[in-house]
């Protein structure tokens, strides 16, 4: 966990599988995000229990080990009943117990549509806005990125 305090917006990422994590990592930090990450549900609870800094959003893969990515979502948000979540799986979204208050993204995803669906649950913090707009626009890019594809993990 970086203790560095930032005027961005802290995400903190659960997932089991390195490569995948290594890659959200990376799609997010480039957007400017600052991460938090853990390898299982019960890191996870100890990271957001040492963070010094609000935590903005919960992007959780639905299985992993100690503690299931529900299982964190519904204890970060007793904690933090705002806390926006992100449930990522390879399994269909029907199989998944989501709370009303969640958001799905099926695993494989391209890197863009991950960006979009954070937008669309965490809104640009106002200072980041352009004059003017409603807060859930999307900034225009400063130059066009290849999109990357992350790799399919099973859940």
């Amino acid at each position: 966990m970086n203790a560095r305090f930032s005027k961005r917006q802290t995400i903190l990422v659960a997932e089991d599988q390195e490569v995948f994590r290594r890659l959200i990592t990376t799609v997010l930090q480039n957007e400017g995000y600052d991460v938090l990450t853990a390898e299982n549900g019960g890191e996870a609870i100890e990271c957001a229990a040492r963070c010094r800094r609000r935590i903005h959003l919960l992007l959780t893969d639905v299985t992993m080990p100690q503690v299931d990515g529900p299982t964190l979502a519904r204890y970060l948000q007793g904690i933090w009943s705002n806390l926006p979540v992100i449930v990522m799986s390879a399994h269909p979204a029907k199989s998944v117990k989501l709370r009303r208050d969640w958001t799905f993204i099926g695993k494989p995803f391209q890197a863009s549509a991950l960006v979009q669906r954070i937008r669309e649950v965490l809104p640009l913090p106002r200072e980041l806005r352009p004059e003017g707009q409603g807060h859930s626009v999307t900034p225009p890019a400063k130059h066009a990125r290849p999109q990357s594809r992350i790799a399919s993990v099973a859940a």
